[in-house]
């Protein structure tokens, strides 16, 4: 299976002028990829990921399987609950696994969860920019949401935050790939570590990359 995994696109990073990146589409498209995979941080407010996602969908046609990442959740008090429109656009846009859950495609299972990192240190300045009950809820849900995903035992596990050494030795053992977003401008392409297969596509703000992973 052909995948074409990428993250960290930023389409509207802190109220800049919403970059195109439908070249970047486009070369992503000419590879033919069997999947899309995106580790989350499609653009900051509700607004940008649903100017992201539907200029993606614009370019690539084959199924797409998401994670969100901090940024998709900046937001303010008065703007309407992201699950629910998420849970939205995912039908519209026939995308996978926005939320937490499992899908199996092409005879390989994926995971994917949004997940948080509010026991991550130093701690994250994002307090300020998300809505303190989403805030909330995120925190409360990271790690069952993380635990329902790995004890499926995918293949291939799709998330924004790089997992915790604790929680690599806890679901180690069963050699899944783990996809992930978040550290910017660092390119993994299947490294070992705690027997996951380590992928990263590096990009970095106005520098979205992608990698090419056959599995």
């Amino acid at each position: 299976m052909k995948i074409a995994l990428t993250g960290d696109t930023h389409e509207g990073y802190q109220g800049s002028p919403r970059p195109d990146w439908d070249w970047f589409w486009y070369e992503i498209a000419k590879e033919k990829p069997d999947l899309l995979a995106h580790t989350g941080d499609w653009g900051m407010t509700w607004e940008d990921v649903r100017w992201a996602m539907e200029r993606m969908r614009k370019r690539i046609h084959c199924p797409v399987i998401g994670a969100l990442g901090n940024h998709d959740f900046w937001t303010n008090p008065m703007e309407p609950d992201h699950h629910m429109l998420l849970r939205q656009l995912q039908s519209w846009l026939d995308l996978y696994q926005i939320q937490t859950g499992m899908v199996d495609l092409h005879g390989i299972r994926f995971g994917s969860f949004t997940g948080w990192y509010d026991e991550k240190f130093p701690p994250t300045n994002d307090r300020k920019f998300i809505n303190p009950a989403m805030w909330d809820y995120l925190a409360q849900q990271a790690m069952l949401a993380k635990e329902k995903v790995f004890m499926e035992q995918p293949e291939v596990v799709v998330t924004h935050f790089p997992i915790t050494t604790a929680e690599a030795r806890l679901f180690s053992g069963f050699g899944y790939y783990l996809m992930i977003g978040h550290w910017h401008g660092e390119q993994y392409t299947g490294a070992d570590w705690f027997d996951f297969k380590f992928c990263n596509a590096g990009s970095d703000y106005g520098k979205p990359k992608y990698l090419i992973l056959n599995i």
